[in-house]
């Protein structure tokens, strides 16, 4: 009898405790942060001070972030992307091409 309490106990214990709610959890979406950035600032102000129509005739190098041809041209090997030299007096077009060695 007292094995036969025990069970009936333990299958009813399931009944008795309840479910627990529905929590909704919010998932907040956050910009990631580029630790780079500061340094691409810092470039542009040494090597340019900040004009995006800097060019040095020693190094053939061209725009705010001075890049150079062998820098694009390794640029273009590793993604693919096709870009001027020319091209590097925009300062977005600069910058992108500095962001993507900046890991090395």
């Amino acid at each position: 009898m007292k094995k036969l309490l025990i069970l009936l106990i333990f299958l009813l214990i399931p009944w008795l405790l309840p479910a627990p709610g529905s929590a909704v959890c919010h998932i907040e979406r956050i910009e990631p942060i580029n630790v780079y950035n500061r340094l691409a600032e810092a470039v542009y102000t040494v090597e340019s001070s900040r004009n995006p129509l800097a060019y040095n005739p020693k190094e053939d190098a061209v725009g705010g972030f001075q890049i150079r041809q062998c820098k694009l041209d390794q640029y273009i090997k590793e993604t693919g992307k096709f870009y001027t030299l020319e091209q590097m007096y925009d300062i977005k077009t600069a910058k992108s091409i500095f962001m993507h060695f900046s890991w090395y």
